[in-house]
């Protein structure tokens, strides 16, 4: 009996994904230069970065908010991603309490969301890097 391949379907999500992610590490890298929480210089190359959610992507409401991401090396990303109480440390420290709790709480909101208009809005904040 021959098998049929089974086909994937594209992600709908995955080119925002990609466009946020380089969004978030490009700006990194004009912040720190690198990873935002240790620090480590990147060499100006984004690629040895990765983009380390707050929130969990799931949550559309935040998936792409730029308050719910920071570059990482991916030593951190790892690390934080592992240690719950460390990945909240840290976005505190990078956003501030009142920011965190905003988007802790507007992550837990369900709401549509306009992939159009928050991929216009990232290009416009990419050409403003």
């Amino acid at each position: 009996m021959k098998r049929t391949a089974i086909k994937k379907h594209p992600s709908k999500n995955k080119p925002l994904d990609d466009l946020f992610s380089y969004f978030i590490r490009m700006r990194a890298m004009k912040r720190v230069g690198g990873c935002e929480r240790c620090f480590t210089q990147k060499s100006s190359s984004i690629k040895q970065l990765h983009c380390a959610h707050n929130q969990p992507r799931g949550r559309l409401s935040t998936r792409w908010h730029e308050d719910n991401a920071a570059g990482c090396c991916p030593g951190c990303h790892r690390y934080i991603d592992n240690n719950h109480d460390e990945k909240r440390e840290f976005f505190i420290k990078l956003l501030g309490e009142e920011t965190y709790e905003i988007i802790r709480i507007q992550s837990q909101t369900p709401q549509k969301v306009d992939r159009e208009l928050i991929k216009l809005y990232l290009e416009q904040k990419i050409l403003g890097l």
